[in-house]
């Protein structure tokens, strides 16, 4: 009995210290090795790139340049306040990286990386629609809506079948009314 224990004990330690070892064998260097470590210089190259990002797409739009530049510089000054809030220079790096156009010439992100960048579209997104007047509580709120509504999308993902174009459940044919009186 106490050999079984043991046995069980041993195998869970054993699966635990495998997991732990598989989490520290990501090296992050390949896609953030280059980027600077710390938040001021990382905040200021994304104020950089997030107005020469958005200052061309504003003008397409005819508006007037002096408009454009103001909304550019107030979005991105409230995407910064929400990097500040959060204080993750990884996460900045990514999304600086996104701006400049980095990742495309990169192997795929892992999905630890890869997070970063869907969990910025909410706050991007709130401050596109209104850039002055986002509070830090709306921006991390539609941060919660996003990923609760990127979990939901995970989880229809898993319960759907994979094979659209066969069906799920077998089909019971169906009798004709005239062949069921007979």
């Amino acid at each position: 009995m106490a050999s079984t224990k043991t046995w069980i004990v041993l195998t869970v330690a054993l699966l635990f210290s495998t997991l732990s070892f598989a989490q520290e064998d990501i090296d992050y260097n390949q896609w953030v090795g280059r980027e600077p470590k710390d938040m001021p210089t990382l905040l200021k190259n994304f104020q950089q790139s997030c107005e020469r990002f958005y200052l061309p797409q504003i003008e397409k739009k005819k508006k007037p340049y002096d408009v454009a530049e103001q909304w550019t510089r107030d979005h991105c000054k409230c995407v910064i306040r929400f990097f500040k809030a959060k204080d993750d220079p990884m996460y900045v790096q990514i999304v600086n990286m996104e701006l400049r156009g980095a990742l495309k010439s990169m192997p795929a992100l892992p999905a630890e990386l890869s997070m970063y960048l869907e969990e910025w579209e909410a706050p991007r997104a709130a401050c596109e629609a209104n850039p002055r007047h986002v509070s830090q509580t709306e921006l991390d709120q539609r941060a919660e809506q996003e990923e609760a509504r990127r979990h939901a999308d995970q989880k229809k993902n898993k319960m759907r079948p994979l094979d659209k174009s066969k069906p799920h459940l077998p089909h019971r044919p169906q009798k004709d009314k005239s062949e069921a009186r007979e």
